[in-house]
């Protein structure tokens, strides 16, 4: 079955190798059940998930509950220290066995059925009556653990447990976040703000990584280019770029007017080394965003909840304390007034995709790879085809 879907896609398909004459992906990509299924497999089961940052569970028995290809998985700190995660799946009858988001399981992880118990290295302690079942030895039966891995400072999950490791792979990220925000593995959680979005979560990631819609679209966004200086003119500082890497893309740009239409500050951001505006998208659905005058490191989300339906977090980190004025309104101004705003443009392109008169678009990619040339989303977009098989 997954080839003849495939097969369907091949057909009429105007998406190019050169970014410069391709079209978009096909709507059937954002609207097509088996296509969702098909993408859970081969893009979400083969990469890396942000779970949260090392400090929201930083003592042993702190675990957070997270799913990723509708798989039910938590990551527990053991009394080692090591972080560890596990496949939400008690493995006497498959029962849940944690329901809470976040907590602590002190000693044990005790299944809600039939009390069998689990220590925070996923190893069986205790099952009622197994010492009268023939042949049975609890080390056949620890939770079946995923690959672990802690980077700048955040807890990635993988179901792939021979992934590459996101230290090895993305080396030129991890020296450009360290030279921006030196102090990430101690940053602390500020605030969290989260959202079902009525879309297909490629769109979300699609809107992020494009500047062509800045200036054109709502009012939200015409304060965005008062904040970040957008245009190809920076006053001697590096223009904004948009750069595509191995498995991520960079968008940069100088900082705009400390007072602005969408939050002011007073002084540069003093995270790290400069003051820029910054989004680094890791594929296929998370980000970190650092911006002008705001002491506080962005994580943003877009993971699929269904075809037509995307979980998204606004999370922000930074050192301990009360965030600043500056802070909290760039926290404010990304998730309720900037981010809703991004959030009905996708809403629309969503009911758009579902007419019979669409199928694919033109991208918007020209020679000079500008900041408003939209090769970043056909870098993303080549990806998903390649993770597809096509």
């Amino acid at each position: 079955m997954n080839e003849a879907i495939l097969d369907l896609q091949r057909e009429d398909d105007r998406f190019s190798s050169d970014a410069a004459l391709s079209y978009t992906l096909t709507s059937e990509h954002y609207t097509d059940p088996d296509l969702h299924a098909l993408e859970r497999e081969r893009v979400f089961a083969r990469n890396w998930s942000l779970v949260c940052h090392q400090s929201e569970i930083a003592n042993p028995g702190d675990f957070r509950r997270h799913r990723v290809a509708e798989e039910e998985l938590f990551v527990i700190r053991g009394r080692d220290g090591v972080v560890r995660g596990f496949y939400n799946v008690c493995r006497h009858r498959a029962s849940q066995l944690i329901d809470e988001a976040a907590g602590n399981k002190r000693a044990f992880i005790t299944c809600p059925y039939h009390s069998w118990a689990y220590d925070h290295e996923g190893k069986l302690r205790a099952a009622h009556n197994c010492e009268n079942v023939a042949g049975f030895d609890k080390a056949d039966f620890s939770l079946a653990g995923v690959a672990v891995e802690v980077f700048l400072g955040f807890v990635f999950v993988n179901l792939d447990t021979q992934a590459r490791p996101l230290a090895e792979r993305f080396g030129d990220l991890s020296a450009w976040m360290l030279r921006e925000c030196p102090g990430i593995d101690d940053y602390r959680l500020l605030y969290q703000a989260d959202n079902e979005v009525p879309c297909n979560w490629k769109l979300l990631v699609e809107n992020l990584i494009e500047s062509y819609h800045l200036e054109l679209s709502g009012p939200a966004h015409k304060t965005f280019v008062e904040v970040v200086a957008c245009d190809e003119d920076a006053g001697g500082e590096a223009p904004y770029a948009a750069v595509t890497h191995d498995g991520w893309s960079s968008h940069a740009g100088p900082a705009g007017a400390p007072e602005n239409a969408a939050y002011a500050w007073s002084s540069p951001r003093t995270l790290g080394a400069t003051n820029a505006f910054a989004t680094f998208h890791v594929f296929p659905d998370w980000a970190f965003l650092l911006w002008p005058g705001a002491n506080a490191l962005t994580v943003f989300i877009n993971s699929p909840a269904g075809p037509e339906t995307t979980a998204q977090r606004f999370a922000y980190y930074g050192p301990e304390g009360e965030p600043d004025e500056a802070t909290r309104g760039m926290m404010h101004y990304f998730s309720h007034v900037l981010g809703p705003e991004d959030n009905e443009l996708c809403s629309r392109v969503q009911k758009g995709l579902r007419s019979r008169s669409y199928r694919q678009g033109r991208l918007m990619v020209d020679a000079a790879r500008s900041a408003v040339s939209e090769h970043p989303v056909h870098h993303f977009q080549a990806q998903i085809r390649d993770a597809m098989g096509l």
